[in-house]
């Protein structure tokens, strides 16, 4: 965190300097470039933990103490083989869940399994095929996770799709609401009876 509260003081300076002198507004742009330049370039050498990677490993160690001892928590994350969904999968792992990584594409899903598992060095990573474009995916899943779990404690409803061009789901609904909102929704009601049962359960 240190190294961005550096960069941070020192766009700030370069702010007061450029206002302070009546420069040109080029020169506050090529001040700021600069800076930014100089973030990556000691971000790449330099590990330093951002305010963000702060945050989170505050919830994580707050999270395992609360919950020290306990029976082992289950979470779900939908899209969890990048981005958001990825960083969220891992999160709840370090936190102490066996977290489901519920992934339309299976060979992307299992490559961020074997990167979740290699980065936290935790094998409570599983992965199964989820396609919310599809009514029937999504019972199948809900199937497939009831043969193994008796309880669900998170569900992360984090997938999701953009088209710049129209499409449907396979069951005939406008691709991104079907997919985004009502493939969510379908996951919500086959799981809600097992949300209930767990007590403290999120769905986010």
């Amino acid at each position: 965190m240190w190294l961005r509260d550096i960069v941070d003081g020192g766009e700030a300076l370069a702010l007061r300097t450029v206002h302070g002198l009546r420069l040109p507004g080029i020169l506050l742009v090529i001040a700021l470039s600069f800076w930014e330049t100089v973030y990556c370039l000691l971000y790449r050498f330099v590990r330093s933990e951002t305010q963000a990677e702060a945050r989170i490993n505050e919830h994580v160690r707050n999270a395992r103490s609360a919950y020290a001892g306990s029976e082992k928590r289950v979470a779900i994350v939908t899209g969890a083989n990048g981005g958001i969904g990825y960083e969220t999968a891992k999160a709840l792992g370090r936190a102490g869940f066996t977290t489901i990584l519920a992934c339309r594409n299976l060979k992307r899903a299992q490559l961020a399994q074997q990167q979740l598992r290699e980065s936290t060095g935790l094998d409570t990573f599983r992965v199964i095929e989820l396609d919310l474009a599809s009514f029937m995916s999504v019972q199948r899943f809900a199937a497939e996770f009831r043969k193994t779990y008796t309880r669900l404690d998170v569900l992360a409803c984090n997938a999701g799709v953009a088209f710049g061009h129209y499409d449907t789901t396979y069951d005939g609904l406008e691709a991104q609401f079907g997919t985004n909102f009502v493939g969510h929704y379908v996951l919500v009601a086959q799981l809600l009876d097992m949300l209930k049962a767990t007590q403290g359960a999120r769905i986010t």
